[in-house]
């Protein structure tokens, strides 16, 4: 029994965590496509079809701050203050190939609460000038 709990608990927690919804938008037409994200840790894959393809590759970022809030505790009359890191903020890059050559590059600022909401903003440019917006969550 312990097992098969660890077992859906382990499935739970790896779920939660592991990929991101991810819209683009054809700034031009409107059409849009919807992929997911990888999100295990600061790099990963990305595939998104649009436009009757899809486009796939890597994705990475670089934190640029954190927000910290702090825990208060108080014993024997001594207060304490912890700082406790509770998200991460950042930009990012991906390079997305289709099978037919195009490519799309995609500059994004992501924002991570509590280590489980991802949102994240941004614009992508394809090799034969399509322009796009970019969202995460």
């Amino acid at each position: 029994m312990k097992i098969i709990i660890s077992f859906f608990l382990l499935l739970t927690l790896t779920a939660c965590a592991s990929s991101a919804n991810v819209t683009l938008i054809d700034r031009a037409t409107g059409d849009i496509g919807r992929g997911t994200i990888d999100v295990s840790q600061y790099s990963g894959t990305m595939e998104i079809p649009i436009q009757g393809e899809v486009f796939s590759g890597p994705w990475a970022v670089m934190r640029t701050g954190t927000d910290t809030s702090y825990v208060a505790t108080w014993g024997n009359q001594v207060g304490s203050i912890t700082p406790t890191q509770t998200g991460a903020a950042g930009v990012g890059q991906s390079t997305m190939h289709a099978p037919s050559g195009r490519v799309i590059r995609c500059e994004f600022q992501y924002s991570i609460v509590g280590y489980v909401s991802v949102s994240s903003l941004g614009s992508c440019l394809s090799n034969d000038g399509h322009s796009y917006d970019f969202s995460a969550d």
